[in-house]
Formats: C-alpha cells, sequence, structure tokens
C-alpha cells in the first residue's frame, strides 16, 4: 500500500499516486505487477486504475488495464518505453470518455463531447521529435485518424508545429454551420510562431 507515491519511469510525465496498492513478483531480469490506483500527471487526466503490468524496468508492457476517468470508463493494453525518451504503443476501448480538453483545438468541433469507440495510440516524445497519433473507430463507423507533431519537445511553443487529420463518414452539428455530413475528408494545420496555415478537403454529402 502507499500514498503520495511518484512513479518512477517516464519523469517527463510526472506521473503520481495519492493511493494504492500492489502484489509484486520479480526478478533481476523483470517485475509482474498487479495494481489498484489512482494516477495523475503531466496532460495525463485523473483517474483510477486496476492492472496487470510486466517491466523490465527499460519499458512497461501492460497486460490489462481498467480505468475510471474522465467521466467514462477505459479499457487498455499495449507498451510504455522512456528509453531515449518515451515512447507507446496503446489500444483499448473507450466508454463514455469526455476527453475534449485533451484534444488540439483545431479538431474540438469535430469531437463528440462523449466518446464511446475503439481506441490506439502511438507516440514519441523526446528533444529532437515529438509525435502523437490517434486512431478512433465509433460503433456509428465514424472513423478518425489524426496526429500531432513537432521538430522537437512538444512544450516548445517557439518550433513548428503540425496536425494532420483524417475522417471517415462524419456526422455532427457545428455552430453556425448546421448538420455536416461528411463521407471522408482530410485537414492539415501548420503552426510557426503567429503563422497558421490550413489545408483542408472533404467530401460533404448534400
Amino acid at each position: 500500500h502507499w500514498g503520495n507515491f511518484r512513479w518512477p519511469f517516464a519523469q517527463s510525465l510526472k506521473l503520481q499516486s495519492t493511493f494504492g496498492s500492489a502484489t509484486v513478483q520479480g526478478n533481476l531480469s523483470g517485475i509482474s505487477i498487479g495494481v489498484q490506483s489512482d494516477l495523475k500527471g503531466e496532460n495525463v487526466p485523473d483517474g483510477t486504475y486496476q492492472g496487470e503490468l510486466y517491466t523490465d524496468y527499460r519499458s512497461l508492457r501492460i497486460q490489462r488495464l481498467d480505468g475510471s476517468l474522465l467521466n467514462g470508463k477505459l479499457s487498455a493494453q499495449g507498451l510504455l518505453d522512456w528509453q531515449q525518451g518515451v515512447h507507446w504503443n496503446l489500444s483499448g476501448q473507450a466508454q463514455q470518455i469526455e476527453a475534449l480538453d485533451y484534444a488540439p483545438a483545431a479538431a474540438v468541433p469535430y469531437l463528440p463531447k462523449k466518446l464511446t469507440a475503439r481506441l490506439a495510440t502511438t507516440g514519441t516524445l523526446g528533444n529532437r521529435v515529438s509525435h502523437v497519433g490517434a486512431w478512433v473507430k465509433q460503433p456509428t463507423g465514424e472513423l478518425w485518424v489524426a496526429g500531432i507533431a513537432r521538430a522537437g519537445s512538444l512544450a516548445n511553443s517557439a518550433l513548428p508545429l503540425a496536425v494532420d487529420a483524417r475522417w471517415k463518414n462524419l456526422q455532427r452539428s457545428l455552430p453556425g454551420v448546421g448538420k455536416l455530413s461528411s463521407t471522408e475528408g482530410r485537414s492539415q494545420i501548420g503552426l510557426y510562431k503567429e503563422a497558421l496555415s490550413i489545408r483542408a478537403n472533404a467530401a460533404v454529402a448534400s
């Protein structure tokens, strides 16, 4: 059992827990962990989790993770690696997640307020390059593939930022636009200092 614990891996994410318990089995090559805990961190929303994990001290394999966060439920599995930066490859399922506060601002008008979908994400956070990608498919058939990248730390606003989003079977009501029905489309946004560039194309149903 623990309280106010700072997790020792992926230090740039500043992961910490105010309470938790775990069962641990391991040796010099790695540790298997069963855990129940809350978790929060840098750009990581507060939540409570139950999971089965394995670490070889260089990476963390998430064999099963069930969480309650952002007023919804999340299940996930995958790999987190923190050698030479932070890298991850995760997949899972979301139910009624309210994640708009963690989405790129340009994408927020197009996203549902509550997300129920199959999910996947890959990413790298480093000093030389950072990129985050996400794949989201909802039960309605709506599909989003989006990415954000910067030639350096994502937190370094002095460097150019690129956002690329593609979609299929989009059905949404937008302020000032009304109902939008798009079979497919793509939006590319570039931001450098105060300069903004936007390229977009979409197939819109009448």
